[in-house]
């Protein structure tokens, strides 16, 4: 672990010093480099107890161990970058740290205080946000937009969408939906201060949006695209005639819908 400083930094600010120090300024990232250059072992092995990563230090020798069950590459990149965080952030001071799934998934309000800042180190590493925030710069509201960030940055689309709500300057809002109902959700600034609709967490999804109707169809048709009015989202929207968009793609693997909704800019007339 690294020396205690004198001024606490924030987890992502951790991210950016290890960056600077490391002298890297392009993406993707890769986490698993990064851990040889601080001379952190990296493997693989099947975890018995179904945790997704382990830091742990033997005779002043760390290491990572990744479960190997877990299939998607970017899950392991993220595993490995969150592992980091332990590591690096100084007043993370535990020998070892043994990580579960819900502890490194954004969408999870039970993870433990070091767990949440685990993951906000590892967001900042893997997609920094002076380079996120050029590349979404002019960039088209869409899924399919996002999903070409996430391959540039090697990140999942869920976090990447979540990333990009939480950097725009659009109106925007992502919402993950299961069992018809919204399970989490994110939003720009603008958005959140905008208040013309109010999504809650747990609220069941409401007819005419998308979401809903991919649920409805049971998955058979795995995207829908399109204007909706504000009453779709939120029965308590401050002009519920008035229009949003919607772009919602299926999660078939988690049973899940990903919805990106924004307000399109007003123009003077």
């Amino acid at each position: 672990m690294m020396q205690t400083s004198e001024e606490r930094l924030s987890p992502a600010e951790y991210a950016k010093k290890l960056l600077s120090e490391l002298n890297i300024k392009s993406v993707p990232i890769y986490p698993r480099k990064i851990a040889k250059e601080l001379g952190i072992y990296v493997w693989e092995r099947k975890s018995d107890s179904g945790y997704d990563g382990y830091m742990i230090s033997v005779n002043n020798t760390w290491g990572i161990m990744i479960n190997s069950a877990i299939k998607s590459i970017t899950r392991k990149r993220f595993t490995v970058a969150h592992e980091l965080g332990h590591y690096y952030i100084d007043y993370h001071d535990e020998l070892s740290y043994r990580c579960f799934g819900k502890d490194m998934d954004d969408l999870s309000s039970s993870a433990k205080h070091d767990e949440k800042e685990a993951n906000e180190f590892a967001v900042e590493l893997l997609m920094p946000d002076d380079l996120f925030r050029k590349d979404i710069t002019h960039q088209k509201l869409s899924l399919d937009s996002i999903s070409l960030l996430a391959d540039k940055y090697l990140t999942s689309l869920i976090s990447t969408t979540i990333r990009y709500a939480r950097c725009s300057n659009d109106e925007c809002a992502v919402i993950i939906s299961e069992n018809e109902r919204i399970k989490y959700l994110a939003y720009s600034e603008s958005f959140g201060k905008a208040k013309s609709i109010y999504l809650l967490k747990n609220a069941p999804l409401q007819d005419g949006s998308y979401a809903k109707k991919l649920f409805e169809n049971g998955f058979s048709i795995l995207e829908g695209q399109g204007e909706v009015p504000a009453r779709a989202w939120s029965s308590n929207a401050s002009e519920p005639e008035r229009l949003l968009m919607e772009d919602s793609r299926c999660l078939p693997n988690f049973n899940q819908v990903i919805s990106l909704i924004w307000f399109e800019k007003k123009t003077n007339a």
